[in-house]
């Protein structure tokens, strides 16, 4: 029987926010043994059931025996592919509409389980389950709720009205779009990535994916209420190129619209970051993955100027995202235009 006085609701939060805090959930590059688990993941619906918790204690029981004696681990998520529980959960989601799946079409059925899955990727209950291990990669942290509070204090500086036209450069499969899905939004993607739109695509059927370069801002026979860019600039190869991609994106704003360019590398913190990274991977990895190839550090006015010469409004403010080391480098910025 359950101790009166132990509530493990407050002692399970206070111990998960030391460890969180001291980041022992997330696994380092060391001389230590590996051990890592796949969660297999939950079918399309997201709805789980005991056999979800049975196999996920196991896994966790595991993970941590394995931390304990001494194992680098990591328990990372996956995702599922539709099947026949699927097919049942949303021919009955559509019978509830008065559609007939035969009416409408083998294609328009499929689009309608992927639209299903698309929201069942952001609200899915797995998260809670795996929590206790963190939600970790060697790539850094991914915390689903920080994630979507940190796009929320950003978008907050703006006003954007339901049915708004929006467009992201850089979008990669939709990571940063899926805030704003299902929210009655009109949302369009470009990414000169093919696979990762293809997945974008799959998880996230109503936004408007294309694949391509600068140049594809002007395929869209529309103007957009936003366009924005999240921690793209620091891949481009001069400023000429931010440059035109700025001028291009302008060119497709509507009056009173905003262009957020966002995560930009501060130049006047550029040595103190590297220093940091050398410092954090050591010089020999520091010269073999930046030595050749490194990001592109972007001083405040460079977009100051930038906004003189359009005629636009500027808000520059730092970041604030305090499980993204990179955090404290970084910079975002808000152009608005013919603003009242």
């Amino acid at each position: 029987m359950q101790n009166p006085n132990y509530n493990h609701l407050n002692i399970e939060k206070q111990i998960y926010d030391y460890w969180e805090k001291n980041k022992f959930f997330k696994p380092s590059k060391s001389k230590k043994k590996y051990f890592s688990i796949v969660i297999p993941p939950p079918n399309v619906t997201g709805s789980l059931h005991m056999g979800h918790a049975l196999n996920n204690s196991l896994q966790d029981l595991l993970v941590r025996f394995y931390r304990m004696n001494g194992y680098e681990t990591l328990w990372q998520p996956g995702t599922d592919h539709a099947g026949i529980a699927t097919q049942a959960v949303v021919e009955k989601k559509l019978l509830e509409k008065g559609i007939n799946k035969n009416k409408i079409g083998r294609d328009n059925f499929v689009k309608e389980v992927w639209e299903k899955k698309g929201h069942n990727l952001k609200n899915s209950k797995i998260e809670k389950i795996i929590e206790a291990d963190g939600f970790s990669s060697a790539l850094g942290t991914f915390n689903k709720q920080n994630w979507f509070r940190y796009i929320k204090t950003i978008f907050s500086e703006i006003k954007i009205k339901k049915n708004s036209e929006i467009l992201e450069y850089g979008c990669g499969a939709g990571a940063f779009l899926s805030f704003f899905y299902d929210k009655k939004y009109n949302l369009n993607g470009i990414d000169f990535s093919e696979s990762l739109i293809r997945k974008g695509k799959k998880y996230f059927p109503t936004i408007k994916f294309q694949c391509g370069e600068i140049s594809k801002i002007e395929s869209f026979d529309k103007k957009f209420d936003l366009i924005f860019s999240h921690s793209v600039f620091h891949y481009f190869n001069d400023y000429h190129y931010a440059k035109s991609l700025i001028k291009r994106m302008l060119s497709k704003l509507k009056d009173n619209g905003y262009i957020c360019i966002l995560d930009v590398p501060d130049k006047d913190k550029e040595q103190i970051f590297k220093k940091r990274l050398i410092n954090k991977i050591g010089i020999k990895e520091y010269k073999k993955k930046y030595g050749v190839y490194t990001h592109l550090f972007y001083k405040k006015s460079f977009f100051r100027t930038l906004a003189k010469k359009n005629n636009l409004k500027i808000k520059i403010f730092n970041q604030n995202f305090k499980s993204y080391e990179n955090s404290k480098y970084r910079y975002n910025i808000i152009f608005q235009k013919n603003f009242n």
